[in-house]
């Protein structure tokens, strides 16, 4: 029987909102009784905000010295974005990690990806230098993209080192008594209100949308800086046929992927493996989405997804229209991409799979 392991898992305030504290509150809850876990908060606090949420990590370093001295761990977990204030905030916890002996011992999960700080790395060979000072000292890196692990093995961290995972969904967000496809009139979008998520583009093309298919109406839930913006666009046009909850979370997130048949992300970001996405590929609603950072390797084209080329409002039209006026495409796409989440994206399966990231990593040493 395998050892069981007591690992440290570093993430953001769970009271906090967004795809990393999820994923993070399943695999704690998936893995509770054969991981000896202990959960540890880095940086900002739901409740802060200011002076005090810039200071936070340094007060969190300072508690993780203590900590380290009291406990022994056989791995340690965290959860850092791939931009340069997560990089640079991390580091310090990395390097108080390393002189506490865990070298070897630490699986690094990035989450978000900044493409453009991958160039500035390349073209500094002192940022570099140390970056894989410090990664070749991980256990192992997991990334959410094939293309993410390609651009740090491009910068010399070792191939084996680095592995591709995805995020994951809980069962408790998909209802067994879902009505047909062809019965689902709500489009869905659930991600942040912010320009470049393409709600606006969204927000357009669906006024136009709305004109040949009436009774569609266009659920955009979220919350973000541009949500305001987004509210006012709505009253002025009187788009009475849109709706804006606010973010979904337990009984009302399960009850929205119930009503839609359609879900859109018209990003403009890098994303990884969008929450949201899977969740609702899970649920049986057609994704529509660009082949942005790690969408690529959980969607297959015109099998699980319907593809955007470009994010514009045009183009947002024309792929809508055509899919509302083709149900079958709909039952189809919507069928392929349940079968898929289930099999790849079902919490207990990706939980066991980091289970073995845990024991990789420990038997490394």
């Amino acid at each position: 029987m395998d050892k069981k392991l007591k690992v440290l898992v570093v993430s953001p305030d769970i009271n906090l909102i967004g795809g990393v504290v999820e994923t993070v509150k399943l695999l704690l809850s998936g893995l509770e009784g054969r991981v000896d876990f202990t959960s540890a908060v880095f940086g900002r606090r739901a409740e802060q905000d200011g002076l005090k949420g810039y200071m936070q990590p340094l007060f969190d370093v300072l508690r993780f010295l203590f900590t380290l001295k009291k406990n022994a761990y056989d791995v340690v977990h965290i959860n850092p974005s791939f931009n340069f204030r997560s990089i640079v905030k991390e580091l310090f916890l990395y390097l108080v990690l390393c002189l506490h002996g865990y070298s070897g011992r630490i699986l690094i999960f990035f989450h978000g990806w900044d493409p453009e700080l991958v160039k500035k790395i390349s073209l500094n060979p002192l940022f570099r230098m140390v970056l894989m000072f410090c990664f070749k000292r991980a256990g192992l890196i997991a990334v959410l993209s094939s293309g993410y692990r390609d651009s740090l093995i491009a910068l010399g961290v070792p191939a084996g080192r680095v592995v591709v995972m995805s995020t994951m969904y809980d069962l408790a967000y998909i209802l067994a008594d879902v009505p047909d496809i062809a019965q689902r009139k709500s489009i869905l979008f659930l991600s942040r209100m912010v320009r470049k998520k393409g709600v606006f583009e969204l927000l357009e093309a669906f006024e136009r949308l709305s004109v040949r298919h009436v009774g569609v109406k266009l659920i955009l839930a979220g919350d973000g800086e541009d949500k305001k913006d987004i509210e006012r666009l709505i009253q002025s046009r009187g788009l009475s046929n849109v709706f804006l909850p606010g973010y979904l979370k337990g009984a009302e997130k399960a009850q929205a992927f119930k009503e839609s048949g359609i879900f859109v992300l018209p990003t403009l970001f890098s994303e990884g493996c969008p929450v949201s996405l899977i969740e609702a590929m899970a649920a049986g609603l057609v994704p529509v989405v660009p082949l942005s950072g790690g969408i690529r390797d959980v969607v297959e084209p015109g099998e699980t997804a319907v593809i955007l080329n470009e994010i514009s409002a045009d183009h947002l039209e024309e792929v809508l229209d055509k899919l509302l006026v083709d149900v079958d495409m709909q039952r189809r796409i919507s069928s392929r991409a349940a079968g898929y989440a289930r099999d790849n994206f079902e919490s207990a399966r990706v939980c066991r799979r980091i289970l073995d990231l845990y024991h990789q990593v420990f038997g490394c040493t």
